[in-house]
């Protein structure tokens, strides 16, 4: 969602100074999302920004107009999410606490993957795995104590509200019965509206479909243990 709507506000508008401008906020909000932790949506913008249609021969002339202290922000911010080495530089950063953290998901669900597609299940004296089993509950322990602490972030609900319009501009359908005004502000509310999303999350990835167990865990975390 959040790579749709950043690639449709690059290419809202034809013209190269417009559209280098739209690059230069959107570099921005990923610099800001860094410094706040949130590796999550600061890979989801550079995957917008690296995307075929925004970054190809035809956005040229808008990107030459991009500012140079634009460009290397952005280059700073691609050395720490890069792949490169099993995403090392992020990995790094990881392991100095940053608090509070959205980490990046996709590599909690490569590593999950990876236990579960290189650890059996089940062993050859038709036992349960409880090597296997440990790892990944350490994995999903790790991506918890990351997210121990929630962000203080002031209410501004003219924000919020321009938020949500410019996703269900982009996805209409979800729009219907919408109140703005009824956005949820504690932490078991959001919980409770994240959790749905969470769910079709995991049960997209093919490791988690083979394995209903390591998706019961996931779904039987409570709102008190993300905080």
């Amino acid at each position: 969602t959040v790579i749709t709507i950043f690639i449709s506000e690059i290419l809202a508008d034809p013209s190269p100074k417009t559209t280098a401008g739209t690059l230069k906020k959107a570099i921005s909000v990923a610099q800001y999302a860094a410094g706040l932790n949130n590796f999550n949506l600061t890979m989801e913008i550079l995957n917008a920004i690296y995307h075929p249609k925004t970054f190809s021969k035809d956005m040229e002339k808008a990107w030459d107009l991009v500012p140079v202290a634009s460009l290397e922000a952005l280059l700073q911010l691609t050395e720490l999410m890069t792949p490169i080495e099993n995403y090392r530089n992020y990995r790094q950063k990881l392991k100095t606490g940053p608090s509070p953290c959205v980490p990046f998901l996709g590599v909690i669900m490569s590593d999950q993957a990876f236990l579960d597609d290189f650890q059996s299940t089940i062993t050859a004296d038709i036992a349960i795995n409880y090597y296997k089993a440990d790892l990944m509950a350490k994995e999903l322990q790790n991506f918890q104590s990351l997210m121990a602490s929630e962000y203080q972030f002031k209410q501004i609900l003219p924000v919020q509200e321009r938020i949500m319009r410019i996703i269900y501009s982009v996805y209409p359908s979800k729009a219907e019965g919408i109140a703005f005004s009824s956005l949820p502000t504690t932490f078991d509310e959001r919980y409770r509206l994240l959790l749905p999303h969470l769910e079709r999350f995991f049960l997209s990835v093919g490791a988690f479909n083979r394995d209903p167990s390591i998706f019961s865990t996931i779904r039987s975390l409570r709102s008190r243990d993300w905080k």
